[in-house]
């Protein structure tokens, strides 16, 4: 709401740079029931292709990679911080892919549906041939320059 927005509460949609088709979909969206439903007709689907085209269309990929461990994990996030600063300061926008590394974890835990382990162990066995990745993704970072000055989130004081 304009109100949180203005007390740096919450995100403000503006930063994602959506058309206005786009905020009325994440307005469509808001709740795991809408969600739910709309999964019924395939809403996945489309999710996934947008996701897809973002990373086949980047400027850059940048992908934090190393052994699979609590320490590594904590370690990864904090790399992924100190670079997503540096390359704001350069100018670059970057965004964050979750989806694949969440996938891959999910397979490594066998907590994934039987229907997608065959995509999955060739997603990886791609990663790891075509793309030299070896240890586990643990963050895809998309990165490049934008055409327009983004909108910043805005951010609570520290205390």
């Amino acid at each position: 709401t304009p109100n949180k927005i203005s007390s740096n509460e919450g995100l403000d949609v503006n930063t994602f740079g959506l058309p206005l088709i786009g905020i009325c979909f994440l307005w469509l969206t808001k709740t795991w029931s809408r969600m739910k439903f709309l999964n019924k007709f395939g809403a996945y689907k489309v999710f996934a292709k947008m996701d897809s085209a973002n990373l086949k269309n980047s400027s850059g990929l940048l992908g934090l990679t190393g052994p699979l461990n609590n320490e590594h994990a904590i370690e990864a996030g904090r790399v992924m911080e100190r670079v997503w600063i540096k390359l704001n300061d350069l100018g670059l926008s970057v965004q964050p892919n979750f989806v694949i590394p969440d996938q891959l974890y999910r397979l490594k835990q066998k907590n994934i549906a039987p229907s997608l382990i065959h995509q999955l162990v060739e997603t990886e066995r791609k990663m790891h041939s075509e793309l030299n990745i070896h240890g586990f993704l643990y963050i895809l970072l998309r990165i490049g320059y934008c055409k327009e000055q983004p909108i910043r989130s805005k951010r609570l004081a520290i205390r």
